[in-house]
C-alpha cells in the first residue's frame, strides 16, 4: 500500500500524499527520535523528511525495495545530517565545570551511563586524595 501511495504522490496526487503521511508519520518520527531526542528538532526534521519525500517520490522504484524502508532511510539520513550540522552528540560531555566534573546533558544520557560516570569520578577523586 505504501508503494502505491508513493507512486501516486510521485505523480502529484496530494490526497495520496496525505494518506501516506497518515500511515507512516509515526514511524518516521520514531526513526528520527532514535538519533535526535529534542522534540522541537524532531518535529522540524520530520517536516523536512516529508518535504523531501514529496519532492523525490517520482524517483522511488518499487522494484528496488519497500516504500516504508525507503522512507525510513530518508528519515534516518535527514536526522543524522541534522545532528552533524548542529554538533549534537548524544551521551557525551559538553564541557567541564570549574571542579573538573563533567556536565552531562540531562536528556541525552540515561541513568546507567550517569551512574558509571559518577562512580568513575568518585574513584578519580579518591585516587587524587591518596596521591596528596
Amino acid at each position: 500500500m505504501v508503494n502505491a501511495l508513493l507512486a501516486a504522490a510521485g505523480q502529484g496526487d496530494r490526497l495520496a500524499f496525505a494518506e501516506l503521511y497518515d500511515r507512516v508519520h509515526v514511524r518516521v518520527a520514531d526513526t528520527v527520535r532514535r538519533v535526535i531526542r529534542d522534540p522541537v528538532v524532531v518535529d522540524s526534521v520530520v517536516r523536512d523528511v516529508f518535504h523531501e519525500i514529496w519532492q523525490t517520490a517520482p524517483l522511488f522504484d518499487p522494484h528496488r525495495g519497500d516504500g516504508t524502508a525507503w522512507i525510513r532511510l530518508v528519515a534516518r539520513r535527514r536526522a543524522i545530517a541534522r545532528s552533524r550540522s548542529t554538533g549534537y552528540r548524544p551521551g557525551r560531555a559538553r564541557r567541564r565545570s570549574a571542579k573538573d566534573e563533567f556536565v552531562w546533558d540531562r536528556i541525552e544520557i540515561g541513568y546507567p551511563a550517569r551512574a558509571i560516570a559518577d562512580t568513575v569520578m568518585t574513584r578519580v577523586r579518591k585516587m587524587a586524595e591518596l596521591r596528596s
